[in-house]
């Protein structure tokens, strides 16, 4: 889920997330999304939700620059978690029961520094990883 991030001004509109991009996020998930884009309202406002399967050996990634990079794949049955290396920080202790490896790869052409995290789950295991501003991850293993 991430928070809705068009801004309307009458007949003005703009989408600062969609702007970074260069695309709607809808469009850069597009291959991995399995139904239309959905809403829902949370006690923070308004959030975006995209239902995304990733098959064994896919994944999606959405280049921040400077920042890094967020990221979901499945490397053989382990869902690995892309970030940028400061908001690993703050998703370690949470992925802690799960985590298998956790590996730093090194700034490369104009995306920072990322840690990706390889985790170990299991069919029904539930994971809620806050995003700050950028809303949160929600993971449903089916």
């Amino acid at each position: 889920m991430v928070p809705v991030t068009r801004i309307q001004l009458g007949s003005i509109v703009f989408d600062p997330l969609e702007q970074a991009l260069g695309r709607p996020l809808s469009e850069v998930l597009s291959p991995v999304c399995v139904t239309p884009k959905t809403q829902r309202t949370t006690d923070t406002g308004p959030r975006d939700v995209y239902r995304l399967s990733i098959g064994a050996g896919e994944g999606v990634s959405i280049a921040l620059g400077e920042l890094g990079a967020l990221g979901l794949a499945n490397e053989g049955g382990l869902l690995v978690i892309t970030v940028p290396s400061l908001a690993a920080t703050l998703l370690l202790p949470r992925l802690q029961r799960i985590l298998v490896q956790e590996e730093r790869v090194p700034a490369s052409q104009g995306v920072g520094e990322v840690k990706r995290l390889r985790c170990k789950v299991s069919r029904g295991d539930r994971l809620a990883l806050p995003l700050g501003r950028f809303g949160e991850l929600g993971v449903e293993v089916v």
